[in-house]
């Protein structure tokens, strides 16, 4: 065996991320101080895992207890060392064609995410002009996500980045959200087709729940996911900031269990209770009329409007009278049956419920993140308790019902005097 500390080579790499952290705190300085530093990381990292298999330690575990980060956030941190003069090249290619040290950044992320997901060699594209909505790439027949080259604006009050989470939540300022609203995938495993699915299309009715987006690999695929947006969101909060995060039985427990392994404080949960929730087509089930949110704070200094909205009442809740503390239990109705919030969108929740969760811990003229936007109903929220939005959404689909439905808003809003 050979003479190396893993406590040496834990310390190092600790080191390091924290370095990092530090140095990503500012634009200027976030596309070369910062990945020098976890490059350096990622180097300790590719000898540390080798000793870690002649050791026979699961490294997963190991990065887990001793680093507080995932393996595969450690993996990309060794490709980035592996393929360090790439990232200059492209950072230099970005200072030439004037698109900043940003547009730098997001080229080389997008292309590192997008080498390591397909485990296919690293190629830099150099063409004569970059555009700014897609880098094409010569090297491979397989669609390309757009690049967040810059963020939307779509009010005074929303701007909307169309791209991935992964992508676009490091360009987000470190310590500049309020609030952050998570709505992720489900989770949900089932076959691509039923028998209830096939009478439910019979009758005219809409299959059940089987989005594209909710596809994993197995739980170990999505802990890994959770992990990683949940660290992109906690860095762009403040002390006081708090985050939302909605779930069903299927993946509220994964994510619980992320949080409680990377030390988050988790303040209370919420049960969202949805009396007119749909009925359930199986006799071997119980109907689904709930669902849970996780109340999660980036620590102790968190926000709670307490007056606030004990002093509230909110129609259609018969749990929640004026001048009492507001409970966990949520007594709100699904978007259907607000008919003029409909958007189509499969698993859009009603403005109530995400205007409650700013009433609790939203702050006037403050920012409220959603990572993961949808339909778009934190942007609507925020903009009636007169607060920023930030919206991420990779679906195109989904950007173009954004922008008509904040298009829609902001005219309303003038019509009724409120700008």
């Amino acid at each position: 065996m050979r003479n190396f500390s893993l406590k040496a080579a834990k310390d190092f790499i600790k080191l390091e991320l924290v370095a990092a952290g530090q140095a990503d705190s500012t634009l200027v300085t976030r596309d070369i101080a910062a990945r020098k530093h976890e490059a350096a990381a990622g180097e300790m990292w590719i000898a540390l895992r080798a000793e870690l298999v002649e050791r026979k330690i699961d490294a997963e575990i190991w990065c887990r207890r001793n680093l507080g980060v995932s393996l595969r956030s450690m993996e990309h941190r060794a490709f980035l060392h592996r393929h360090w003069d790439i990232f200059l090249a492209a950072r230099k290619q970005g200072l030439q064609e004037q698109h900043g040290l940003v547009h730098a950044m997001a080229l080389i992320r997008h292309r590192l995410n997008i080498a390591k997901a397909e485990r296919k060699p690293f190629h830099l594209v150099a063409p004569s002009h970059w555009s700014v909505a897609r880098i094409a790439d010569p090297h491979s027949t397989v669609a390309k996500p757009d690049l967040p080259v810059a963020p939307i604006a779509l009010s005074k009050a929303v701007t909307l980045w169309q791209a991935g989470f992964d992508a676009a939540l490091p360009l987000v300022p470190q310590n500049s959200v309020d609030l952050a609203i998570v709505d992720p995938p489900y989770f949900i495993r089932r076959s691509d087709w039923t028998t209830a699915d096939y009478y439910l299309a019979k009758n005219g009715k809409k299959p059940r729940f089987d989005a594209v987006w909710d596809k994993f690999d197995g739980i170990g695929d999505y802990k890994g996911f959770s992990e990683t947006w949940i660290n992109g969101v906690l860095r762009t909060l403040k002390d006081t900031g708090s985050m939302f995060i909605s779930g069903t039985f299927h993946n509220i427990g994964i994510i619980n269990y992320v949080l409680q392994e990377m030390d988050v404080p988790i303040i209370g949960d919420i049960i969202w209770l949805k009396r007119s929730a749909r009925p359930s087509l199986s006799t071997r089930r119980l109907r689904s009329t709930h669902e849970t949110i996780l109340w999660v704070a980036k620590c102790e200094k968190y926000r709670f409007n307490y007056y606030d909205v004990r002093d509230a009442a909110y129609a259609g809740d018969p749990l929640k009278k004026v001048d009492t503390q507001l409970g966990s239990v949520w007594t709100i109705e699904p978007v259907t049956k607000f008919r003029s919030e409909v958007t189509g969108h499969p698993a859009q929740k009603p403005l109530a419920l995400y205007r409650r969760m700013l009433d609790m811990c939203g702050v006037e003229g403050g920012v409220v993140l959603d990572p993961m936007a949808g339909s778009g109903t934190t942007a609507v929220a925020a903009v009636l308790r007169g607060m920023k939005a930030i919206l991420i959404e990779h679906d195109p689909a989904y950007c173009d019902l954004i922008r008509k439905r904040i298009a829609a808003e902001s005219r309303t809003s003038v019509v009724a005097g409120d700008r």
